[in-house]
């Protein structure tokens, strides 16, 4: 009896509207609404604050996110070719299977992101933090990295064809079976590196740093492997 009182009461709240769920409106930055598959090209998002944001399959091309706090948002398969994310908070992101082709990341953190299967070439991640980040499978060819910081990144099966990595700190990475052919690491730092079964036919090493590194199997810039 008392159920049937209960579940009678319940329902009749609900008839009148009490308790009953309303659906939150999406955010809405300068016209840009923050949700899956939303058109924001070319959209105006500079220092915007989307935290932990649902942006997947967004088109973000040529959109202006510099300085934007995205750290933990999910843009995955989003399309963010041409845009700039100078300086940007990407912190624990999800960018996996992202298009970054042309984008700005200068001075961007991306420490714990994970861009597996991103697509980043000619982007530049001039003076980058990206410690921990997953960069496993992306293509970053042609991009520039200078002096940024992928310490402890996993780099593992990454296209890096004539990536420019002038002074950066490229310690503890993993990057097995990556492609570096033509990569530019001049005074680069590779402690304690892992860049097994590789291919770094033409890379220039001059001034890199490579205490412990191990590049067991990989084709190294004079065409020789390493054993």
């Amino acid at each position: 009896m008392f159920t049937f009182i209960a579940t009678l009461s319940i329902s009749a709240l609900s008839i009148f509207g009490f308790g009953a769920t309303t659906s939150v409106p999406a955010k809405t930055v300068n016209g840009c609404v923050i949700k899956a598959n939303t058109q924001c090209k070319k959209a105006n998002l500079n220092s915007a604050v989307l935290a932990k944001a649902n942006l997947t399959k967004a088109n973000l091309r040529g959109a202006k996110l510099r300085s934007a706090n995205l750290a933990g948002a999910n843009l995955s398969r989003a399309d963010l070719t041409g845009a700039d994310l100078t300086g940007a908070n990407l912190t624990g992101a999800n960018l996996r299977g992202a298009n970054l082709t042309n984008a700005i990341l200068k001075s961007s953190k991306i420490g714990k992101a994970n861009l597996t299967g991103a697509r980043a070439v000619n982007a530049d991640f001039t003076s980058a933090s990206g410690v921990k980040a997953n960069l496993s499978y992306i293509n970053l060819n042609g991009a520039t990295l200078v002096s940024t910081n992928l310490t402890s990144a996993k780099l593992d099966s990454s296209f890096l064809f004539q990536v420019n990595l002038t002074n950066a700190n490229l310690s503890s990475i993993t990057a097995m079976y990556s492609n570096m052919t033509s990569a530019n690491l001049t005074n680069a730092n590779l402690t304690n590196a892992t860049i097994d079964y590789a291919f770094m036919l033409g890379a220039i090493t001059t001034g890199s740093v490579q205490t412990g590194t191990i590049f067991t199997g990989t084709q190294m810039s004079n065409g020789t492997i390493q054993k």
